[in-house]
């Protein structure tokens, strides 16, 4: 049996976790959504988001280098309150 070291088990250790993440299959994001992360098929899980808003937020994410809180959903991306205010607890905005 091969001998577990400190060295061996932290081996492709990353101490970044990507929470909220698509790019990660078995990540438990907890049911949180990074909205500066995710692709436009993750954003249409958001209750009320369609496509065409989905392609809004892209917009806006992309113009402003990343959104920093539910409010740029509302300001930049045009995404009615109501929708931002439904699922506010699930958003997460990392920065890159």
């Amino acid at each position: 049996m091969a001998r577990l070291t400190p060295q061996s088990w932290l081996s492709g250790y990353s101490p970044v976790v990507p929470v909220g993440s698509a790019n990660h299959a078995r990540q438990n994001d907890g049911g949180l959504i990074d909205v500066n992360h995710v692709p436009r098929r993750v954003l249409t899980t958001i209750p009320g988001v369609d496509t065409d808003m989905a392609d809004r937020i892209l917009t806006a994410r992309e113009r402003l280098d990343g959104l920093g809180s539910p409010a740029d959903l509302v300001v930049h991306a045009d995404v009615p309150s109501e929708v931002v205010e439904a699922a506010e607890e699930s958003l997460i905005f990392r920065p890159d």
